[in-house]
């Protein structure tokens, strides 16, 4: 069970990003509207990655950059 003090100390929903931004609902779809569109390029392009070439799939998020 939560207590109150520990409610207090989670991050703001985002029904509260108005009081974030200050801003009106059109500013705040806009900034939130692309990030699931963005997440599901990202999937579709790691899947397109994986399908085509397995060994760069794989080296994705390792650190080794190649010049």
């Amino acid at each position: 069970m939560c207590s109150a003090s520990s409610r207090s100390k989670r991050s703001p929903r985002i029904s509260q990003l108005d009081l974030l931004t200050a801003a009106g609902p059109a500013v705040n779809w806009a900034l939130l509207l692309p990030l699931p569109v963005l997440f599901l390029v990202g999937v579709v392009m790691a899947l397109r990655i994986r399908g085509r070439d397995r060994a760069r799939y794989e080296s994705l998020g390792t650190g080794d950059v190649e010049g």
